[in-house]
């Protein structure tokens, strides 16, 4: 319409009413008392009866601009209670985008739930799988293209959503080593969904700004997820370590990004040598390769991934080990007996604490009345807080027992069916080295450490079954 004005086809323009015409006062003002005048336009808005050729009503000049100040904020209000709605409907979990995340598709009966896509879906667990069991981003890429598997743009395509994406850089559709990564790093598939990333400063300005990551939105546990946490968290630990791929292969070397130096941290780089026709293959520190700042530590592949099967063998022993040593004493009477006691005892506390909190409402109700005097109100009132506080410290002193009581059955059950799992496994396989190791350090001479993927845990569970057993010892000794 503007540009019909400007060309000269267009001599009288008729509105409604001022909010059909614009509801940004600025602009709204600019054209109507400016540039409509300048060009000879006559400007009409029958509801407001307004009509810039009766220059008799000399009164609309003074209500104009009111009018069109009150529809602009009539459309700011209105935008801030949608942002308030909408920012509700993200903090209780409630999906409000226009499209789901590949893998996932909006509930029939509810549209601000979030379900698995049975097709989609099978391809993200495919992906995370594919990069546990040692293949890289490329090669993952690869092979959904040559499977025939629609890329995220091509699938929503075909499902007829009218769907764009800046991501989009060619014609063709189909899966890049970004997309799988895209899809690797996004922990919506575990479950958690996270919305209200980016905002705008207000309804005017459509310019989008990152929020504080405190101020997303987050809900655990929101929906049904397609990987564990645990996997999700094996696949993050991956991508930021080497992961490129054996020549002519498809996969990774099996201690690719685990295997480093224990003097330097650097990476243990994987060599081939080639001597009299037969080849050798080794590892040595990468920094000694670069820079000679540290020891080669090289090692024969062979005789690396050797010592890191046994070692991880034993350890996998001793942990199933003292992991029913923990597993026992939480069927044993005693454990559930001082399991009860505890949590009796804070019970006891907090009905204490309630029972001083009363006393001192009593207090003050007295003291309101005259009954007690200001002297005595506050003597009496500082006995019922400390007793208050020393209840309350009593608790925190029983909780921590109780949490370490807990410590003796609360094990990591996923993580602990996975040794289960590979107890029996004949060889080392790069999905259980990445699932159960986070680091092998490697030393000078050839001596190794392995650092587990849940270390922590592990020394916890060790510590705690040897605690037990001294205390089964103390107890058989009295007795």
């Amino acid at each position: 319409m503007l540009q019909d004005v400007k060309d000269g086809i267009i001599d009288c323009i008729v509105v409604k009413d001022l909010s059909r015409f614009a509801r940004e006062y600025i602009d709204a003002g600019r054209y109507i008392e400016r540039m409509f005048p300048a060009m000879g336009i006559r400007f009409i808005a029958i509801n407001d009866a307004y009509d810039s050729a009766d220059t008799q009503a000399q009164g609309n000049e003074i209500i104009i601009p009111f009018k069109n100040l009150i529809n602009d904020a009539y459309c700011r209000d209105i935008s801030i209670k949608i942002r308030s709605h909408l920012e509700t409907k993200r903090q209780n979990g409630e999906f409000v985008g226009n499209y789901c995340v590949y893998g996932y598709k909006k509930s029939e009966i509810d549209h601000n739930v979030i379900v698995p896509d049975e097709y989609a879906g099978h391809v993200v667990q495919d992906i995370f799988r594919w990069i546990k069991n040692g293949m890289s981003l490329d090669a993952i890429s690869d092979k959904l293209n040559v499977l025939g598997i629609l890329s995220p743009m091509a699938y929503k395509l075909s499902n007829g959503e009218n769907y764009k994406t800046a991501f989009q850089k060619k014609d063709e559709l189909l899966w890049t080593p970004v997309a799988v990564r895209r899809i690797a790093t996004n922990i919506i598939y575990t479950g958690t969904l996270v919305q209200g990333k980016f905002t705008t400063p207000n309804h005017k300005v459509k310019t989008k700004i990152l929020k504080p990551q405190e101020k997303w939105a987050v809900c655990h546990n929101n929906h049904e997820a397609l990987v564990s946490l645990r996997t999700f968290q094996i696949v993050q630990r991956l991508l930021s370590v080497d992961m490129r791929m054996a020549p002519g292969k498809d996969s990774i070397y099996l201690l690719s990004g685990i295997a480093v130096c224990a003097d330097c941290g650097a990476l243990m780089t994987r060599k081939v040598s080639t001597v009299n026709g037969k080849k050798y293959v080794y590892y040595m520190c990468s920094n000694n390769k670069k820079n000679k700042k540290c020891s080669s530590h090289r090692i024969k592949e062979a005789d690396l991934e050797s010592r890191v099967f046994d070692t991880l063998r034993d350890m996998t022993a001793i942990l199933l080990d003292a992991d029913e040593v923990i597993k026992e004493a939480g069927n044993s009477a005693n454990f559930r007996i001082d399991q009860k006691k505890t949590k009796e005892r804070i019970s006891a506390k907090e009905k204490e604490i309630t029972k001083y909190n009363q006393m001192l409402v009593s207090l003050y109700e007295d003291y309101r009345d005259g009954i007690v005097d200001k002297s005595d109100f506050a003597i009496i009132k500082e006995s019922f807080e400390v007793k208050r506080a020393e209840a309350e410290k009593a608790i925190d002193r029983l909780q921590k027992e109780a949490e370490n009581i807990a410590a003796g059955i609360e094990r990591d059950t996923e993580w602990l069916e996975e040794h289960r799992k590979w107890k029996t496994m004949p060889s080392l396989t790069r999905n259980v080295v990445v699932s159960l190791i986070q680091s092998v350090k490697v030393y000078e001479g050839g001596d190794i450490e392995i650092v587990l993927d849940c270390d922590d845990e592990y020394r916890k569970i060790v510590a705690r079954a040897g605690e037990l057993e001294r205390q089964h010892d103390a107890e058989r000794l009295v007795v």
